[in-house]
């Protein structure tokens, strides 16, 4: 080996002299005196101009940053500096900046991509303004504000082409690549008309020629006027029941526009309300704030809820008190149907009631329209079900749902039954034609409260979402209930995008289920791009599903969603408990990750994990980064990312939090997941500590705990493993317990093992199943009297090892261990082929026996073409000690005897310091052979080894290394990095150097070999 480095580093050096050797002659150099640097500019793409001239730095001497003196231009680019990489990955120099460091510098014009504006044959107006991309800041496409007209036609956006074949922008839509971008006006066809809808006097404006994207529509201007009426806006339907439109409202469609004015009813005082009541299909307008008295009494009911429009116009409604514990639908409006609110904001309401109770709405059907409400300081109290500060029970119609759109509450609200929300009770209920609604950029500061044991569904936002969608929109208030407590909803059956939840969330009753801090139980839909930040806490004796975002996910995906909240349940009995959902059923979970603590406290605590503590369904590039630990006394199923994986797939994900199960009976524990069922798990990690110090623990994995079944593929653990089981430990680096079905595919474990008794590996404890390319790196002990099966990869063989290695030391240090060996400590079954192990084996407890340098006790199965060398060392009184096997076969109590078989497999007598291959026969065949790695010299030597298929031969006087080993290393990439500098030598003189170093890179590690340094002649 010391002669294999000593012909790699003449090797190095002769490279590193060629290399210098060739080096542009501009940078070798000898200097007497001051030393001089040089600063290069280049173009860098630029189509025409020249780049500043080299300028020359004196050492101490700062110099400034020449600026663009020979007009360097890129068409479509804009020049902002300069960098020290041609991509602008590197470090970046203004105009005018001071130089200070005594080293030669090569800098590159650095381009800034623009985006720039044509008329493309407007008639008048003007372009926006060109727009420079900054870094990774994106640009906001501008508007028409320079008023382009062209005659006949609306302006309709921006395109990529003038022809309007290319990609559509408009204003305010996000550009983001950094690349030029030239956009042409696009002309359409559109037009937006007016009509006086009935007014007494003036005149409709004139028709727009031009669409109306990015612009305002075109106010009154107090041309029209209506007698006994106000103007409200615009609206696409004479009736006013159409979509409404505001000065400076957006107009994006293609079609022809017609717009009407809009004629409201004038409220100014308390006594005006009456006109609603008389008039329930009309348009009204409140023209100033008005204290309502406690005689007020609500505008409708539910058989004739009131069907027209109420602009509020800013104005204030204060000090609405409406008592009635045994009323219904109740609230300002006891129904609204087909309505349109907006503008209006309650200042200290109350309402109490019995049930669908809200302070704008008792219920709201159709395809009402409520935008732009405000409520301060609000207390909502319903003795039953339906409970909302804006509105108990709001259900859309099929076709048009009802939009609540721009809407604020703050204050309280309780209830006594199912379905209380900070802002809606219950919203899109399918039953009998009503349908879906929409929630959009709306905002809930509430405290929810159910003051009944059983009830369910309480939500910071929504109590219970049939169907329909909520997008934008956020509450911070505390909630807290029985079943179906989320931060947002309580139980969502829509879809839920770019939203989140701050407040924490708390189960009262002594049996909680599904409780979230964003969702308590989603039935149905989706979650994307949404969060919860709140603290989720479940202190009743018995908890289930609790979770960061989601308590128990029923059906339905989420994607690209976090939860950043501790989670804990307290409770004697704990179950379903994740960082990010508790109980996964059935829906994906993909782009998602969860950072908060997760932990239990009760005596049984199981199915806990960093993102989900029971999967059923995919989860894919999703991650947990919380410390997930389990403190009862019986805890199982604990994993860093999943607690029990009972099916589906889990790929592209991984964990790095701590996992601790302190109780005395823990099993299943694992720092990705705790238990894996039929599932499988690809291309996944976890970083964590694993540990289980409980008398009683075991199945203790750096990824796994417990593998009954399913495949483990491309997977690995880094994390240190520990389990302080007394009767047996079974904890690997890898998996903890392998159950027959499961399989170990190109993984691999790097952490330090330990336990106490039975069943300690480098990668498995107790195996069952199939490892397969696999290997195990770290130092495997065993601290325990009488502790048996401690190998570097696994602890306890019964299933089959193929193609794998092990690098870690092995050792037992309690009096009595028996069967620790390098690759594996007890070989009770099952086969091992193509395998090796180069790791120190050590029993130094006194009468140790069965240690080996490959296995520690064959005590059946087969070992084939497999080899090891590491040196063994036993405590005084150990026996059975050989240079691969330490004991072959076995005789049970029973006097049945038991057999190993060796074929084709070696060791080294000087590397192990064992002559015999097998310390002691007790039944078996074959005989390993002996050799010391000055007799390695040709493939021949090892008889019947395929070195085309399965080795690969590094060179004579070594041991070979598994072919799969040698195609992974051909991905290593030879790296010469070269930086010169300069430094004054003995004789006072400036001497040039080159440092070059030799970099390796293997995946996601780098590894400076070796670094040299050459005086350039």
């Amino acid at each position: 080996m010391q002669k294999q480095q000593g012909i790699l580093f003449i090797l190095t050096v002769i490279l590193a002299i060629v290399f210098l050797v060739n080096c542009p002659q501009n940078s070798i150099n000898k200097e007497q005196g001051n030393a001089t640097y040089t600063i290069r500019y280049d173009k860098n793409g630029a189509g025409s101009g020249q780049a500043p001239g080299d300028q020359n730095k004196e050492r101490g001497v700062n110099i400034s940053i020449a600026p663009n003196s020979g007009n360097l231009v890129r068409a479509g680019w804009h020049f902002t500096g300069w960098n020290t990489q041609a991509d602008g990955e590197g470090t970046s120099y203004h105009v005018g900046d001071s130089y200070s460091k005594d080293e030669p510098l090569a800098l590159y014009a650095e381009w800034a991509a623009v985006v720039r504006y044509e008329t493309n044959g407007a008639d008048s107006g003007s372009v926006p303004e060109f727009q420079i991309k900054e870094a990774e800041k994106p640009i906001i496409i501008a508007g028409n504000t320079g008023k382009l007209i062209k005659s006949g036609r609306g302006f309709g956006g921006w395109n990529t082409r003038s022809d309007g074949k290319g990609l559509r922008y408009y204003a305010n839509d996000i550009y983001r690549k950094n690349a030029p971008l030239t956009l042409y006006a696009e002309w359409t066809k559109t037009h937006i008309r007016y009509k006086a809808n009935g007014a007494s006097s003036g005149t409709a404006p004139v028709a727009q020629g031009q669409r109306v994207t990015g612009q305002s529509t075109i106010a009154n201007n107090e041309d029209l006027l209506k007698t006994g009426r106000i103007f409200t806006g615009w609206n696409s339907q004479a009736d006013g029941k159409g979509q409404h439109y505001e000065e400076g409202d957006p107009y994006i469609d293609y079609s022809l526009l017609t717009l009407y004015a809009e004629w409201g009813i004038p409220i100014s005082t308390v006594s005006d309300f009456q006109k609603i009541r008389t008039q329930l299909a009309k348009s009204f307008v409140l023209l100033n704030d008005l204290d309502l008295p406690y005689s007020f009494e609500p505008i409708g009911t539910k058989d004739t809820p009131f069907t027209g429009t109420f602009y509020g116009e800013g104005h204030t409604l204060s000090n609405l008190y409406l008592i009635d514990t045994t009323a219904e639908n109740l609230g300002f409006f006891r129904a609204l149907k087909d309505a349109h609110v907006s503008d209006l904001v309650f200042n200290n309401p109350q309402v109490e009631g019995e049930e669908s109770v809200g302070i704008l709405a008792g219920t709201v059907s159709g395809s009402t329209i409520v935008r732009k409400v405000i409520i301060i300081g609000a207390h909502v109290c319903a003795t039953g079900s339906n409970a909302g500060l804006l509105g108990g029970d709001i259900q859309g119609d099929q076709n048009n749902p009802a939009l609540i759109f721009d809407c604020v509450v703050t204050g309280t609200v309780e209830g006594g039954g199912n379905n209380i929300g900070g802002m809606i009770g219950i919203i899109g209920r399918m039953t009998e034609g009503y349908g879906s609604s929409e929630v959009q950029h709306c905002i809930a500061e509430v405290h929810i409260s159910a003051t009944r044991y059983d009830s369910e569904n309480i939500g910071g936002l929504v109590g219970k979402q049939k169907t329909g969608i909520i997008n934008n929109s956020y509450a911070t208030g505390k909630v807290s209930g029985f079943q179906n407590i989320g931060g947002l909803v309580g139980w969502n059956g829509g879809d839920i995008t770019d939203s989140y939840a701050t407040g924490k969330v708390s189960a009262t009753g002594a049996s909680s289920k599904y409780i979230g801090g964003l969702v308590g139980l989603q039935g149905s839909g989706t979650i994307t791009d949404s969060y919860a930040t709140g603290k989720v806490s479940a202190p009743g004796t018995n908890n289930d599903s609790i979770g960061g975002l989601v308590g128990y996910q029923k059906e339905g995906g989420i994607t690209g969603s976090h939860a950043t909240g501790e989670v804990s349940a307290t409770g004697a009995s704990s179950k379903y408990i994740g960082g990010l959902v508790g109980l996964q059923e059935r829906g994906d979970i993909t782009d998602s990750y969860a950072t908060g603590k997760v932990n239990t406290t009760g005596i049984w605590s199981s199915n806990i994990g960093g993102l989900v503590g029971s999967q059923g369904d995919t989860i894919s590039d999703s991650y947990a980064m919380g410390e997930v630990s389990a403190r009862g006394d019986r805890s199982d199923s604990i994993g860093g990312l999943v607690g029990l994986q009972g099916s589906g797939t889990l790929t592209g994900s991984h964990a790095t939090g701590k996992v601790s199960a302190t109780g005395d009976h823990s099993d299943s524990i694992g720092g990705l997941v705790g238990l894996q069922g039929s599932g499988t798990i690809t291309d996944t990690y976890a970083t964590g500590k694993v540990s289980a110090p409980g008398t009683n623990s075991d199945s203790i994995g750096g990824l796994v705990g417990y593998q009954k079944e399913g495949g483990i593929t491309g997977s690995y653990a880094t994390g240190e493993v520990s389990a302080a089981g007394t009767s047996r430990s079974y904890v690997g680096g890898l998996v903890g317990y392998q159950e027959y079905k499961g399989t170990i595919t190109d993984s691999y474990a790097t952490g330090k093992v330990s336990g106490i008794r039975d069943g300690v590996g480098g990668l498995v404890g107790k195996q069952w199943g199939d490892i397969i390319n696999s290997y195990a790196t770290g130092a495997v002990s065993a601290t325990g009297s009488s502790s048996g099966d401690i190998g570097g990869l696994v602890g306890q063989q019964r299933g089959t090892i193929t193609d794998s290695y092990a690098t870690g030391a092995v050792s037992a240090t309690g009096d009595y261990s028996s069967r620790i060996g390098g690759l594996v400590g007890g070989q009770w079954d099952g086969a091992i082929a193509k395998s090796y192990a180069t790791g120190a084996v050590s029993a130094t407890g006194d009468y140790s026996s069965c240690i080996g340098g490959l296995v520690g006790g064959q005590w059946g199965g087969v070992i084939t073409k497999s080899y090891a060398i590491g040196a063994i060392s036993a405590g005084s009184s150990s026996e059975d000690i050989g240079g691969l096997v330490g004991q072959q076969g076995r005789v049970d109590d029973f006097l049945k005897t038991y057999s190993g078989n060796i074929i084709q497999s070696y060791f080294d007598p000087i590397s192990t310091g064992q002559r015999q291959g097998i310390g002691r026969v007790v039944a078996g065949t074959g005989t390993p052979t002996g050799y010391n790695t000055s007799d390695l010299t040709g493939t021949s030597v090892l008889q019947g080894w395929d070195f085309t298929d399965e080795w690969y031969w590094l060179g004579r006087g070594q041991w070979p290394i598994l072919q799969w080993q040698h195609e992974y290393n051909k991905q290593i990439a030879l790296h010469w990095h070269r930086q010169e500098f300069s430094e004054t030598n003995r004789m006072g003189l400036q001497v040039k150097f080159n440092v070059i170093a030799l970099h390796w890179h293997r995946q996601e590690s780098s590894e400076t070999v070796r670094n040299m340094r050459f005086p350039i002649e």
